[in-house]
């Protein structure tokens, strides 16, 4: 199953990056500087309780394609909860 992520705020990175690092095939649609940043290094994460930081490599596309199975549009702050202990870097 091939997953995108509609946004790379934080959310949609957070989540591009769990499940990529889970095995899952994800992309993720950005723009702008945005999709530059992930292309060229990366989604990097970083645990607020241990400090460890992580680079996950997802592939940014700019465009939405129609071979990807499941789209996820990200919920905007406040509409979910996560773990507080995860922030993007």
């Amino acid at each position: 199953m091939k997953i995108l992520f509609y946004g790379a705020g934080v959310l949609g990175s957070l989540y591009a990056a769990r499940l990529q690092g889970a095995g899952q095939e994800v992309s993720i649609l950005a723009r702008g500087q945005r999709l530059a940043d992930i292309r060229e290094h990366g989604i990097f994460l970083e645990d607020g309780d241990t400090g460890k930081r992580t680079t996950t490599r997802v592939k940014a596309v700019d465009r939405l394609y129609t071979y990807i199975d499941p789209v996820v549009p990200p919920l905007p702050e406040g509409s979910a909860q996560i773990s507080p202990s995860w922030r993007i870097v």
